[in-house]
């Protein structure tokens, strides 16, 4: 990893420390999960769905969250100077957003469509890694080539400006035509970006010029694998490695090389698992590799999870390993630690690693479902039975897929996962277990009356129970987190000019300036007309009736028009329009924008203006009762301002008119600027 370009931006803190991805099981074999104390607080006992995907999405390259070894996820920010912000790369079938790839922003634990990858087909699957300045993403097509969409893996590359800002993407740049059954990538000091496949019972490995994006191949691999063998890249300790499963000689491979090195030197090739090493062979099968891997680093040390090929032998034994996490340590002395065991039939592994929180966890995928197995990171060890339920919905679960990044106790984890058969994307969370303090950087506007909308930016607002102006509580319900960076609020009833204030678990942010707290002015208006005009009475006149009627059978509508004057200058906060109800009804009706061109005395069905834009609604009225509708959209300054009411209901809605007991009112308030 290029830590000179991490540096740039919070997030890069964390990736200096080590690269690392999720890596998810998938166990086919049913048993019971149980307890294991030391797992963060999850989202959701059971997982969450995200949003259907559709079929073409898997035309080819499988489910949407193929293959193993790619990282579809990544965040930015560190929760102190930047808020932290989870991101994906996925496909969709569209129409919304568009069909294609998309960098989709996690925001209220729901997936935003934000950026798209120009030319990316919707099959084409992603692997994304974050330098701290650029997200780079390979795109993997698996689809054959047909008239003017040829097969092609390319490379794109998405400059991050911060917080939660991205430039355009640039793109795509070719990787190769080659039909891959993984495709990963990773950058090392050096600034070049490296790739690997299996192609033609060879790995082959690829890597451009620093700061480059066209690619040379080199043969790594040494004898021919299988030809359903896969590879992975990672980037450790100014090092680039790239880790192989060969099926034809029973074992897991790796090869790394050091950044300084010239780009044509030697590998220098171990044997990561089988062969004696990490205790396989087993006294039952010496068929130690298979195609599942997903690969991380931290501190200069390897991680992977591996699926073995224990349970396929003549004779396999319940108890021998089907999926194990490989530790490579400093020395280049390699180790095993069973996560799953053949019984369980898991399939898939993926890890993530979280050192703050002395983690490791692999997801697998058990009976359809996919569970999460935790370990200590300083002293690995796994109990195979002690799992809880990740995503547990009824269907066939698989294909899990999260980050290289290592994860934090502020940052949490998010592993994703696809369910082919309904075309889904699911996830589920690990939350954050550590309270961030909240930081307040700004709001918009600086000045206001009571009633003004806010938006107050900064970082560390999840979770937050209470905003205060100058001490005046906007109380709770009455303001809306949009993000870990931003709330909006109202000025409340006795607030005073000061500085505003945000209470959440980490603590209590105070803004460094102040908000000025303006006088307001209330403007109330009665009707210049009202009345309402009947469709099976097309000539007559209702202008001098003490009501309103709204209704649809008859099919009665109802006319009211006000003279804004006052304002000036001034600012307008809101605007009510308020009635009284004679007679309730299921729906109070909708109100649209109408010419005020016309007579209350002589206005009728035939002559009256037509209705515009929906500008509101009310529900449902009670006799007695006064009802307010919001038209702050519609009145903006001095000026007439008619309305019409419709309703597509038979439910005779009465309000006073003028004539009546109580006139309709248009209630403006403004701020007063000196």
């Amino acid at each position: 990893m290029n830590e000179r370009r991490a540096a740039r931006h919070p997030s890069a803190r964390v990736i200096e420390r080590g690269v690392s991805a999720a890596m998810v099981w998938v166990i086919m074999l049913a048993s019971t999960a149980l307890p294991a104390e030391g797992f963060p607080q999850k989202l959701s006992n059971n997982g969450q769905l995200d949003f259907t995907y559709g079929a073409n999405v898997q035309t080819a390259g499988g489910a949407a969250t193929t293959a193993k070894p790619e990282s579809k996820l990544f965040y930015t920010g560190d929760g102190v100077i930047e808020p932290i912000r989870w991101w994906a790369v996925l496909g969709t079938s569209g129409p919304n957003p568009s069909a294609g790839v998309w960098l989709f922003e996690l925001v209220g634990h729901a997936w935003v469509a934000r950026v798209n990858l120009p030319g990316a087909d919707p099959w084409a699957k992603a692997d994304a890694l974050f330098d701290g300045s650029t997200v780079f993403v390979s795109t993997r097509d698996n689809a054959g080539s047909v008239s003017g969409n040829p097969r092609e893996s390319d490379l794109y590359k998405i400059p991050y400006l911060g917080n939660g800002s991205f430039g355009a993407a640039t793109g795509p740049f070719m990787i190769t035509t080659d039909a891959a059954e993984a495709l990963t990538i990773a950058e090392d000091s050096a600034g070049r970006i490296w790739t690997t496949y299996e192609q033609g019972e060879q790995i082959r490995v690829g890597f451009t010029a620093p700061g480059g994006s066209s690619f040379t191949f080199i043969q790594v691999s040494q004898t021919h694998v299988n030809a359903d063998d896969i590879s992975s890249v990672v980037a450790f300790d100014d090092r680039i490695g790239v880790f192989w499963s060969d099926q034809v000689a029973r074992k897991d491979f790796f090869a790394w090389r050091a950044d300084a090195d010239p780009v044509s030197a030697n590998w220098t090739i171990e044997t990561a698992y089988g062969g004696g090493v990490g205790g396989c062979p087993t006294a039952s099968s010496a068929l130690c590799a298979d195609d599942h891997m997903n690969i991380k680093a931290y501190g200069g040390t390897i991680y992977v999870a591996v699926k073995t090929s224990l349970g396929d032998g003549a004779n396999p034994s319940g108890a021998d390993p089907l999926i194990t996490l490989l530790r490579r340590n400093t020395g280049g002395s390699w180790s095993s630690f069973p996560v799953s065991t053949v019984s369980q039939d898991a399939t898939r592994p993926i890890t993530v690693l979280s050192p703050d929180q002395d983690a490791i966890w692999v997801w697998a995928s058990r009976a359809g479902d996919v569970d999460v197995w935790e370990s200590s990171l300083t002293s690995p060890g796994f109990t195979s039975t002690a799992f809880v339920p990740w995503i547990d919905n009824g269907s066939t679960t698989n294909d899990a897929t999260s980050t290289k990044q290592v994860t934090t106790g502020a940052s949490g984890t998010i592993v994703e996962a696809s369910v082919s058969g309904k075309t889904q994307y699911w996830h589920n969370e690990f939350l954050p277990t550590v309270s961030v303090p909240p930081s307040i950087t700004g709001f918009a506007p600086a000045s206001g009356s009571v009633g003004t909308a806010v938006t107050i930016s900064g970082s560390g607002f999840s979770g937050a129970t209470d905003v205060r102006f100058n001490g005046a509580s906007v109380g709770a319900g009455n303001f809306t987190v949009d993000s870990d960076g931003q709330i909006a609020a109202a000025v409340p009833a006795g607030a005073t000019t000061g500085p505003i204030s945000v209470d959440t678990p980490g603590g209590t942010a105070t803004s460094p300036t102040s908000f000025t707290v303006e006088e307001a002015s209330v403007l109330t208006f009665s009707p210049t007309g009202d009345a309402y005009v009947q469709q099976s009475l097309p000539d007559g006149t209702a202008g001098s009736a003490s009501t309103i009627k709204v209704d649809n059978s008859p099919v009665q509508q109802g006319l009211i028009r006000f003279d804004v004057s006052g304002v000036g200058t001034n600012p307008i906060v809101n605007v009510k329009l308020r009635l009284l109800c004679k007679n309730g009804a299921g729906r109070g009706g909708n109100f649209f924008s109408s010419d005020g061109g016309w007579d209350e005395h002589a206005v009728t069905w035939n002559t009256a203006p037509p209705a515009g834009a929906l500008i509101g609604s009310l529900g449902k009225v009670a006799a007695g009762n006064w009802y307010e509708l919001d038209l702050t959209s519609f009145v903006t300054a001095d000026g007439t301002y008619s309305v019409r009411i419709s309703t597509p209901l038979a439910n005779n809605a009465v309000y006073s008119s003028k004539e009546g007991t109580a006139a309709p009112q248009l209630v403006v308030t403004t701020a007063d600027v000196p």
